[in-house]
């Protein structure tokens, strides 16, 4: 039997689609998206997110805690969690999604974890939380996810989680970005964005609000930072 790996297809928002008008406009593509992976027999998960114009963003330099709100640049819009053999198989998924011309998909092998999409399917809200670094190169950008996981490894286990998964470095992962003509695939790493993905995870939370007091005491913005959306679906 061919052993199969876990990899999260994280397509970005575009600034047009940062509003709620916007998103509502999308929900035929995500749905084709949905739809055209679970085809494939690949699909394990998937969500949408509320637009970049409600989320926060969370970090602390310093002992000077920093709460930014929305919109935010080359942000992420929805995330699929697929199982393929390799990640040529999950790149090939990804340029294959019936997506708009200028829309980008991040394809980024999973290190650990699982989301409890039974769980996330439950009635009230649910927020992911995106895990975000900041470095000018890639190995430092993996030992600060390393301390965030060391830090963390053992919050997440509390009423309300949803599970979630840990990414591999940007090297290891590939960046599909749709033109007028064709689907064109770069190799990383990412890092010339301000932060970078390392890891998703999901908690069930009353409000933006609640969810964001929640993040600001957490170790994860002492060391990177978090951005919190609201799943669309929930």
């Amino acid at each position: 039997m061919t052993a199969m790996t876990d990899y999260l297809l994280m397509i970005t928002e575009r600034p047009a689609a940062a509003t709620r008008a916007a998103v509502t406009e999308r929900a035929a593509t995500r749905a084709a998206v949905r739809t055209h992976l679970a085809a494939t027999g690949a699909l394990v998960d998937g969500g949408e997110l509320h637009p970049s114009a409600e989320s926060k963003r969370v970090r602390r330099t310093g002992e000077a805690l920093a709460v930014e709100a929305g919109p935010f640049d080359a942000t992420l819009e929805s995330y699929y969690l697929v199982r393929t053999p390799d990640l040529a198989a999950a790149t090939a998924l990804a340029k294959a999604l019936p997506l708009h011309p200028d829309d980008v998909v991040d394809v980024r092998p999973v290190m650990k974890g699982a989301i409890k999409a039974d769980k996330l399917d439950q009635p009230g809200k649910v927020f992911a939380f995106a895990v975000l670094g900041a470095a000018a190169d890639e190995p430092t950008w993996i030992q600060q996810m390393d301390r965030i996981d060391l830090a963390t490894h053992d919050k997440l286990a509390i009423p309300g989680g949803c599970g979630g998964v840990r990414l591999e470095a940007p090297t290891t992962g590939r960046r599909v970005a749709f033109d007028a003509s064709k689907a064109r695939v770069v190799d990383g790493p990412f890092l010339e964005c301000k932060e970078v993905i390392g890891g998703l995870f999901f908690l069930r939370m009353p409000s933006l609000e609640d969810a964001t007091r929640w993040a600001s005491a957490s170790p994860f913005v002492a060391l990177g930072g978090l951005e919190i959306r609201e799943l669309w679906r929930s």
